[in-house]
């Protein structure tokens, strides 16, 4: 309860614990980092996690960007020090990973990372950056535990308290850089530092592992790298394709019940691509492309509410409000350069003007000429105006020669008037 009551203070009082207050002789923050130790030593691990986040959001709020890197190092030294030590006995005993006690502190540094880095947002990059090759490192060693173990026991060994605890450690590593990608700024840091790497460790290892060791937090930890850095992640959806698709489709596409974790984050996953990458999907070979149109379709098949309903519209909303609101959006991503009440008054006139073709035609052309694109030459917006311009001359040109006899050719002529 306590716990509780200090994170809703340090969220919604978080400058005043990194300011100096009158008669003090440090910020709050200062001595609140200094005796953390004491502080924590007495808390379960939730509220250990729950104090982090905290702190996090006070840290975040250090305007000095010096002074906070330290008050992030000093946050983060009491986890740090029980990293290093593990790191430090793995690369000695790789055997050590096995033991439960291990996996728990494991299992508990990266949940206190991960409640750190949410609060911390951005700021949490030189901590991430301490410890990343050797989290990846981390990934690929329990990886290859688990693999050994599904070799002996066969594939009932990822029930296994051991097996569990070490894919624990892999789903956290994972949850740790999806939380940090959520909340960052620079993403052509991210794409350029992060995503190699960790691709080459995590997807090979998806594809390789039988279908109960793959963990749903790789496609789910896909989707947020494409949602977050969009187009920068392009160039590398066919990558991802090639490991995690045809693999995990495999695992669900015999029935709609089984790997329900895997079903809602491949569909997730594919409709990030779609958002965000699509100009990558139309460069997929012909097999791959089929097997996307079809798992779309198979969508709409569901029973599970997370996949059927995908990007649904709200109950009760009409058939006209969807299609306008759908308009603008496609109208709003096609053309940056026009203002929302631009686009929303374009659209309610389609919806208005539908039966009226002359009308609509007139409002699509304003439309038309007021986007940059077709600021110069606009003459063929005009062109059924100066069609109509040219047969009313005709018309009024041959009403003038009939009413002088003569002056009309015989192929000129109507048949009642040979």
């Amino acid at each position: 309860m306590a716990c509780d009551t200090f994170i809703k203070i340090a969220k919604q009082c978080r400058r005043h614990f990194v300011a100096l207050q009158p008669s003090e002789n440090e910020a709050f923050i200062e001595e609140i980092i200094r005796n953390l130790g004491k502080i924590t030593c007495d808390l379960t691990p939730q509220q250990v996690h729950t104090f982090y986040e905290a702190c996090g959001y006070m840290v975040a709020a250090q305007g000095n960007r010096n002074q906070q890197e330290r008050l992030l190092a000093e946050l983060m030294a009491i986890p740090n020090a029980a990293w290093d030590e593990i790191i430090k006995q793995a690369t000695m005993n790789p055997a050590i990973l096995q033991d439960a006690d291990t996996i728990k502190i494991i299992g508990n540094i990266m949940k206190t990372n991960v409640s750190a880095c949410s609060s911390i947002g951005p700021y949490f990059f030189p901590q991430i950056g301490r410890l990343y090759n050797d989290m990846l490192q981390m990934y690929a060693a329990t990886s290859q535990l688990i693999s050994e173990a599904v070799a002996r026991e066969g594939e009932v060994a990822t029930k296994m308290p051991k097996v569990r605890g070490l894919r624990t450690i892999k789903k956290e590593i994972l949850k740790l850089v999806e939380t940090f990608v959520d909340k960052a700024e620079d993403l052509q840091a991210v794409r350029t530092q992060m995503v190699p790497q960790l691709l080459d460790s995590v997807l090979v290892d998806y594809n390789r592992n039988v279908a109960n060791a793959r963990d749903a937090e790789v496609l789910k930890a896909m989707t947020a790298m494409i949602t977050k850095l969009s187009g920068l992640m392009e160039d590398q959806v066919p990558v991802i394709m090639e490991n995690v698709f045809e693999c995990t489709l495999d695992m669900i596409n015999k029935d709609f019940s089984e790997f329900p974790e895997h079903r809602v984050e491949f569909f997730n996953l594919l409709r990030a691509i779609n958002l965000h990458c699509f100009p990558a999907l139309l460069k997929l070979d012909n097999r791959q492309f089929k097997f996307v149109i079809d798992s779309c379709l198979w969508a709409s098949k569901h029973d599970n509410r997370d996949v059927e309903t995908a990007d649904q519209a709200q109950p009760g909303t009409g058939n006209r409000e969807f299609l306008g609101n759908f308009v603008s959006t496609l109208l709003q991503n096609a053309f940056s350069n026009l203002t929302p009440v631009q686009i929303t008054a374009f659209a309610e006139g389609l919806f208005t003007l539908n039966t009226q073709y002359d009308k609509f035609r007139l409002a699509l052309r304003d439309f038309l000429i007021s986007l940059r694109e077709f600021a110069g030459d606009n003459a063929e917006l005009y062109l059924v105006e100066k069609e109509q311009q040219e047969r009313d001359a005709r018309a009024a040109d041959h009403e003038r020669r009939s009413k002088v006899g003569g002056l009309l050719k015989p192929s000129e002529l109507e048949d009642d008037e040979l």
